[in-house]
């Protein structure tokens, strides 16, 4: 499987598309949404933590987390 991969990186042929995990576009769409639903997660928690306390944190990270899929529709 090794040797395989390593022909096709090196010699792609014409009529098969690259591997997704190739294409700088996939990464960068990948690394945006993971950033932005670790931030808005992250941020939701901090939030809930200062008006509710402590116990209202784990909340607010699902609501940042759904709030961030939302954006991404």
């Amino acid at each position: 499987m090794g040797e395989d991969l390593g022909r096709q990186l090196a010699a792609p042929s014409p009529e098969e598309p690259r591997p997704p995990s190739l294409h700088l576009e996939w990464w960068v769409k990948t690394s945006q949404a993971f950033t932005k639903e670790t931030l808005l997660a992250t941020l939701g928690g901090r939030v809930a933590r200062a008006i509710l306390g402590p116990q209202a944190e784990v909340e607010g990270i699902r609501a940042g987390t759904r709030r961030s899929r939302h954006l991404d529709r």
